[in-house]
């Protein structure tokens, strides 16, 4: 808010804080985060993520750099709890329409790569008409994902190897006297 006073911004000329360009839920969260470093908002849909774009827009718009930390991780915390897809659709097309910082497009890139498998039969999704720019930022977080699988996938496997390595080695011993009789049997022709 110094910044809004003190700053380069058009509050400081006329000392009034004009609130128009926000929803009034928004700068409510704003004050409320000034009193008690935190916001609520009680809606858990896809209107949640908007909200926390919202209070971000206003809190970069006002300088309130911990408002703005606390946005983007409600933002994440919000998109990390999401197991269906069915939201997303309007959650992307507010971060592409809202023109949101590289930060949150980046938390909603992520959470469509998690979701893809449902998402990419969502008509609602498939009917977006994506800018390049938030295009690439998913197949990023696609192409992440799938590195971080195959990873995955390698040391799981390398621990399975380890894991059975005594049980390979005690197989063989026992198998191996009788594999040597019937060796031996073999060659005196029985």
């Amino acid at each position: 808010m110094e910044a809004a006073f003190f700053g380069n911004c058009k509050e400081a000329v006329h000392a009034h804080l004009h609130t128009e360009e926000y929803e009034p839920a928004v700068i409510e969260a704003m004050l409320e985060y000034l009193y008690t470093d935190t916001y609520t908002c009680s809606d858990s849909t896809a209107s949640q993520a908007i909200f926390h774009m919202d209070v971000n827009a206003v809190a970069d718009y006002y300088l309130i750099d911990g408002l703005l930390k606390l946005s983007e991780d409600n933002l994440g915390n919000f998109l990390n709890a999401l197991t269906q897809a069915e939201q997303l659709p309007v959650i992307i097309k507010a971060a592409t329409e809202k023109q949101v910082d590289r930060k949150l497009q980046s938390l909603v890139a992520s959470a469509s790569a998690r979701l893809m498998e449902s998402l990419v039969d969502n008509p609602d999704f498939t009917s977006l008409d994506l800018p390049n720019g938030f295009r690439n930022l998913i197949f990023q977080a696609c192409a992440s994902r799938i590195a971080h699988m195959k990873s995955a996938t390698v040391e799981v496997q390398a621990k399975l190897d380890a894991s059975l390595q005594p049980c390979n080695w005690a197989l063989r011993e026992h198998r191996l006297p009788e594999r040597e009789k019937r060796l031996a049997l073999r060659r005196h022709g029985f």
